[in-house]
């Protein structure tokens, strides 16, 4: 099943703009990924992982529509300098239909702007040397250290969730949702709720949630919302971001 965005034309990428247009040329959606988008506080995240696979050796994590490779290494920088054992979620396996934007993930050069210097110091605890090379004043690059931990593909989503094996997994399917069509979104979900068990989490995004309040939508398809607390014990700014089955 090839599952494209409104079933119009390909996203158009212009560095890490992602902009769907319709039969007409209008555009339907823009988005925008970028590293550490705030969207999610990483560290509390990261935080929240160790606590909630604690006891497991192996934990898969998979990143479905990835684009430019953005969010996989900012959760592979968050675990590393949160976690006391990291390796158990790598390689982080990053997938995302568009073959362009998975070249551009391969490369793994990103021009950050001031803000996203800002969240990368923070979350690597002023660390981030250790995982990223300075290419010039503004772009960097993931060491091979840090690239040995993220696997890219081209891959539609639905060929990636059949491909899915039991045990515990964390599904990141983020910032992507408005741009599928009904009997498309209908689809993904459905083929969640197959590949997912009680030791499975499914991560969305704020634009996801805002767009289209689908928490609503997965609560009335059997998800349930798990809340965690950040480092001063307060629930986690984000809601609704983190989701499993209800039963």
């Amino acid at each position: 099943m090839n599952i494209s965005p409104f079933n119009y034309t390909s996203p158009v990428f212009k560095g890490y703009d992602r902009t769907v247009k319709d039969e007409n040329n209008f555009i339907v959606h823009r988005n925008t990924t970028r590293m550490y988008r705030q969207d999610i506080c990483w560290q509390d995240f990261a935080d929240f992982l160790e606590d909630y696979f604690y006891g497991q050796n192996q934990v898969k994590v998979y990143s479905f529509a990835c684009s430019d490779g953005s969010e996989p290494y900012s959760l592979v920088t968050a675990l590393k300098s949160r976690t006391s054992n990291p390796n158990k979620f790598f390689p982080v396996m990053a997938s995302d239909y568009d073959s362009e934007i998975i070249k551009q993930a391969k490369k793994g050069r990103y021009e950050l702007s001031a803000s996203e210097f800002d969240s990368m110091r923070k979350v690597t605890n002023n660390s981030w040397g250790n995982y990223f090379n300075l290419v010039d004043s503004r772009t960097i690059e993931p060491n091979e250290k840090t690239k040995s931990c993220v696997q890219f593909k081209t891959e539609d989503i639905m060929d990636g969730l059949d491909s899915l094996q039991k045990g515990p997994k964390v599904i990141m399917a983020r910032n992507f949702w408005p741009y599928l069509k009904g009997n498309d979104k209908e689809a993904v979900i459905k083929k969640l709720k197959e590949k997912m068990d009680k030791d499975s989490i499914l991560v969305i995004g704020a634009f996801d949630q805002d767009e289209i309040k689908f928490d609503r939508e997965l609560i009335s398809r059997g998800f349930k919302e798990v809340e965690y607390t950040d480092y001063d014990g307060w629930i986690a700014f984000e809601p609704h971001l983190v989701w499993k089955l209800a039963s």
